[in-house]
């Protein structure tokens, strides 16, 4: 199936764009935890995860724990520098479920659909992550017993940071509403790049799954998980199954393309 190249590089632009405005989000949260954080590095760091993210299985894991560690390297701890990465992309998910699934219920009120939508699960899935993470702020405390175990004891400190800075982190949902549209839009685009005529709030009401999808750590890039989530979820919005996979590798592409851009920022790096 061939591609129109001036709609991927549309597509290329708004992704661009997306990562920029992640970055100065992620600088947003960890200077609400209290971190040293100026935007020039944090872009820079967040450019080479990219990087790492295509030769690093895991998804997203593996540029993750590269952001948590460039930030401990500019004078701050690990533990905070740790939770200011898993803050950011959970602001990512939420406001992107968030998005998905208003969206979605507007869409199906309006019988905008052009297909049998899935509403239950779909509805169920995205409510689930929306809901979970305001049950979890609105928590006074963690339970005690959590202490006694390592692993845990960490997901109580971090509670209860969110717990203390929660008005801080809030505002950083405004930039995640910024993002989750770009990467919406760069979405969309692909699907025109390949003659598909879907209308942009479908893509946007169908973005969620296919998105999370693709940050799971079962994969390298996202390449195969956000391809499936986009076999099944595409039809619902009226695009076949095959350009819709083919929407999902075009998307990725936008991403290997960045991340081979800012190869040369993790070679310098590298040797320094």
């Amino acid at each position: 199936m061939q591609a129109d190249l001036r709609w991927w590089l549309v597509a290329l632009a708004f992704s661009i764009a997306s990562n920029v405005v992640s970055a100065w989000r992620w600088a947003r949260i960890a200077r609400a935890l209290g971190l040293h954080a100026p935007l020039a590095p944090i872009t820079a760091a967040y450019a080479q995860a990219m990087t790492i993210n295509l030769f690093v299985p895991g998804a997203t894991v593996g540029g993750d724990a590269f952001r948590a560690m460039r930030l401990q390297a500019l004078g701050n701890g690990f533990g905070k520098s740790a939770a200011s990465v898993v803050l950011d992309r959970g602001s990512g998910v939420w406001m992107l479920a968030l998005l998905s699934l208003l969206v979605g219920l507007t869409a199906a009120e309006l019988q905008l659909f052009p297909a049998d939508f899935a509403m239950l699960p779909w509805g169920l899935g995205l409510g689930a992550i929306v809901i979970g993470p305001i049950l979890i702020l609105l928590a006074p405390t963690s339970p005690a017993i959590l202490n006694h175990v390592a692993v845990l004891s960490r997901v109580t400190r971090l509670h209860q940071l969110i717990v203390e800075r929660h008005r801080a982190l809030v505002r950083s949902l405004g930039d995640s509403i910024v993002v989750q549209l770009l990467s919406a839009a760069a979405l969309w685009a692909c699907a025109r790049a390949l003659g598909e005529a879907v209308a942009y709030p479908l893509v946007l009401a169908v973005a969620a799954p296919i998105f999370i999808a693709g940050a799971l750590p079962m994969s390298i890039a996202g390449f195969g998980a956000r391809e499936f989530a986009a076999l099944l979820c595409f039809p619902l919005v009226g695009v076949a199954a095959a350009p819709g996979v083919s929407t999902a590798l075009l998307y990725g592409v936008c991403g290997v393309a960045q991340g081979l851009l800012a190869a040369p920022l993790l070679m310098s790096f590298r040797q320094k």
